[in-house]
């Protein structure tokens, strides 16, 4: 723990030094959100690894934070380095070391699709398939280590002090960035969908933490992209990012385990909520002024109505989404409550005392699945007479 605090501590100084004459990032938010994503993997990796030693898990993310600084510090720290010092040796190399690693750094995600969440594979016919994560990555990082130039953060190139003469390194980084990114890495991801398949009870919790996040993170990353060099893109995929070890490890640590499917539900509900209040928001709007441009004469009377409008609708909307949700992902929860709301009817109407009790039976039978139930009633006593 203290060697990843050192190493991160000396990333982050070097990082500041860097970026601000490198032009990499030139935003306090975008800086702070680099520097938390760096520090959380392997913040996350110590305490897994320390807690679950047997777990790759734990020791992948313990190397994912340097090798995140690897990909974006170096070029950073290359750049400022050539541009005072052309045939700087250290800069050089640090170019050469962030073109090298390129592909391994992305391996480790993959590995941890493939052994997430108890650091193993999901049985030995996987085996191939780390052979081909690995492999193609190790082939990638030999062809880009050996290309007659480095790239510098997309600007220039300078020339590769390890290069050699030959068509081996070109062909090699072509075929395996290719087969890594079209074979390896989706295979690894089949991986863990074919764990979720199989899964049950913790583990299958485990798999929806994680699968939740990273869902997320690809869903904000896609978003951050149409709108990239925004303030809102890089806020909300920076955190969405962030909450992929933090969803690791509480997944693997198996804290609130069960709070998953809540989050996945309320996601689902008010995502769809909001986007189809939004879709509404901006109908109206147009529709109305276009009706209404005549009589307002440009006043904002379209833009009050459908706030109302929008207000009004929100939970008419939520509601038949929230249903919509149970039926079709929380079919059991779905299910529970349909035969509390026929039991609670039928108690209304109920004054038999035995056929109360084979209701109750029933309805606990039906939402709670229990091995065995039974009702104690207490005996009625008459009070004596005064």
């Amino acid at each position: 723990m203290w060697t990843i605090s050192l190493l991160g501590t000396i990333a982050l100084i070097v990082f500041f030094l860097t970026t601000g004459h490198a032009g990499m990032m030139t935003t306090p938010l975008a800086d702070s959100l680099f520097v938390l994503v760096l520090f959380a993997f392997p913040t996350v990796g110590a305490l897994v690894a320390s807690r679950r030693p047997r777990n790759l898990v734990g020791w992948l993310f313990c190397l994912t934070g340097p090798a995140i600084f690897i990909q974006f510090g170096l070029p950073a720290y290359a750049d400022w380095e050539l541009s005072r010092m052309p045939a700087s040796p250290t800069g050089i190399f640090a170019a050469w070391l962030a073109q090298a690693t390129y592909l391994p750094t992305f391996a480790l995600f993959a590995l941890v699709l493939l052994m997430f969440p108890d650091g193993r594979l999901p049985s030995h016919r996987w085996v191939p398939v780390l052979v081909v994560v690995l492999g193609t990555a190790a082939l990638g990082a030999v062809g880009y280590a050996l290309l007659p130039t480095l790239q510098i953060l997309g600007s220039f190139w300078v020339g590769n002090p390890f290069a050699i003469d030959s068509t081996f390194p070109p062909l090699a980084a072509t075929a395996g960035d290719a087969l890594f990114t079209f074979v390896g890495t989706p295979l690894a991801a089949l991986s863990l969908l074919a764990r979720l398949a199989h899964a049950r009870g913790k583990e299958q919790q485990q798999l929806k933490w994680f699968a939740y996040a990273g869902a997320l993170a690809a869903a904000a990353i896609a978003v951050g992209s149409v709108f990239y060099g925004t303030q809102p893109a890089m806020f909300i995929s920076g955190v969405a990012v962030l909450g992929v070890p933090i969803a690791t490890g509480i997944a693997i640590m198996r804290y609130r385990l069960y709070d998953i499917d809540l989050l996945i539900n309320r996601t689902l509900v008010y995502g769809a909520t909001s986007a189809v209040i939004g879709a509404t928001f901006f109908a109206v709007i147009i529709a109305l002024q276009t009706l209404l441009r005549p009589l307002t004469a440009g006043s904002e009377l379209a833009l009050a109505i459908s706030t109302l409008a929008s207000f009004a609708l929100f939970q008419p909307i939520r509601r038949r989404l929230q249903g919509t949700v149970d039926r079709r992902f929380d079919r059991s929860r779905y299910d529970a409550a349909r035969t509390l709301d026929v039991f609670a009817d039928r108690l209304r109407d109920e004054v038999e005392l035995d056929a109360l009790r084979d209701d109750l039976l029933g309805a606990v039978q039906q939402t709670m699945a229990p091995e065995y139930a039974s009702v104690w009633l207490r005996p009625w006593e008459r009070a004596a007479p005064r």
